[in-house]
């Protein structure tokens, strides 16, 4: 056990990073303020920002957008971390949940939307959120897939065609919840950008 010099706070070695120059041999901050603080730095020096500030990454839309929509869709979510492998959420069942987010990719022949699942076999459901663009943000299709459907596929593609959506048809949501939340947060944004005018 250690106390962390930033928050006061003892907690076991594994909670802090290795330090050759201190007597015990680990840094004197826990590895959560050690992360905090970084971040916070990071974001005066202008290297990062927090995700909120971030629409220009394409990150922001799964991270932001689909995930907070998505907690109005299920009931008592457990959100983890962001960076947690996996998966992003548990639902109140106790599943574990991955959220994808795509746009409409309007430069192929057919429109589609791509959601990367890199064969992941730890999520038990895949919440896929087709949304128009990246500037409106209109979610127009919902998918809940079973993971045993889509563990072994790095990526799946849904086109806009009624043979292929037939295809997803039975995993289909509707989406009337995610689109009063983004009709919120468009809400929220446009009146932020009122204020600060």
């Amino acid at each position: 056990m250690k106390i962390c010099s930033k928050c006061k706070t003892p907690k076991p070695l594994s909670n802090f990073n290795k330090h050759h120059r201190s007597r015990d041999g680990y840094q004197w901050w826990c590895k959560k303020c050690k992360a905090e603080w970084g971040a916070k730095k990071n974001h005066q020096l202008g290297i990062a920002r927090p995700m909120e500030e971030a629409k220009d990454i394409g990150m922001y839309l799964g991270v932001v957008i689909a995930e907070r929509a998505l907690s109005h869709v299920f009931n008592q979510v457990i959100k983890m971390p962001h960076g947690n492998p996996g998966f992003d959420f548990i639902c109140g069942k106790g599943y574990k949940v991955d959220v994808k987010s795509g746009c409409l990719n309007t430069r192929t022949i057919h429109t589609r939307w791509k959601f990367r699942i890199g064969k992941n076999t730890i999520a038990q459901y895949f919440v896929c959120l087709g949304f128009n663009d990246r500037e409106s943000l209109n979610p127009l299709r919902m998918w809940i897939i079973p993971g045993e459907v889509v563990h072994h596929l790095d990526t799946i593609c849904i086109t806009n065609i009624p043979e292929t959506l037939k295809k997803w048809e039975k995993y289909e949501r509707p989406v009337d919840k995610v689109l009063v939340c983004c009709a919120e947060m468009r809400e929220r944004e446009a009146l932020k950008v009122e204020a600060g005018q």
